[in-house]
C-alpha cells in the first residue's frame, strides 16, 4: 500500500464478518458481483475493488496475511516484525506466518503499488500528444 493509498476493509467491502467461511465469502461475492458489474450498470471501479477482495479472502496464504494488516489497521493488534538487530521475533507472535508468507505478501502489495503508478496518461494528455504529431506533420 502506497503512502496516499488507504486501506481498504475487504470484509466490510463484501459484507461478511471476519470469521466468515470460504463458502460465506464466495456467496456474498457472487451476490455483489451480479449488482456492481458494469455490465449491469455497476461501477468498474467498484467490480475492481470487489474482485481484489474476493482474491485476497479466498486464498488462505493471502489471507493470513491480509488479516495480519486488518488487525494493525483496526487497532486490534500493533505490528512487530523485526525486534532490534533483525532477530526474528518470538514464534508464533505473528499468527504462524512464515518469514516467507509475509514477504510474499509485502512483495505483491509494492508490485500492486508500482503498477499503480504507472498508469496510462489521461485521455486529454494522449489527445494533446496526438494533435502536436499530427501538427508537425503538416
Amino acid at each position: 500500500m502506497s503512502a496516499g493509498e488507504q486501506f481498504v476493509d475487504y470484509y466490510e467491502v463484501l459484507g461478511v464478518v471476519i470469521d466468515a467461511s470460504d463458502a460465506e465469502i464466495r456467496q456474498a461475492y457472487l451476490g455483489l458481483a451480479k449488482r456492481h458489474h458494469p455490465d449491469a450498470g455497476g461501477s468498474h471501479k467498484r467490480m475492481e475493488t470487489l474482485n481484489r477482495a474476493y482474491d485476497t479472502l479466498r486464498q488462505e496464504e493471502k489471507r493470513r496475511a491480509y488479516d495480519l494488516l486488518h488487525q494493525v489497521h483496526t487497532g486490534t493488534r500493533s505490528l512487530q516484525y523485526r525486534a532490534s538487530g533483525d532477530a526474528p521475533i518470538a514464534e508464533g507472535s505473528l499468527d504462524g506466518l512464515s518469514d516467507a508468507e509475509i514477504d510474499a505478501f509485502v512483495n505483491e502489495a509494492f508490485a500492486t503499488a508500482s503498477a499503480l503508478k504507472t498508469k496510462e496518461p489521461p485521455f486529454k494528455e494522449k489527445a494533446r500528444t496526438v494533435l502536436r504529431r499530427r501538427k508537425k506533420k503538416r
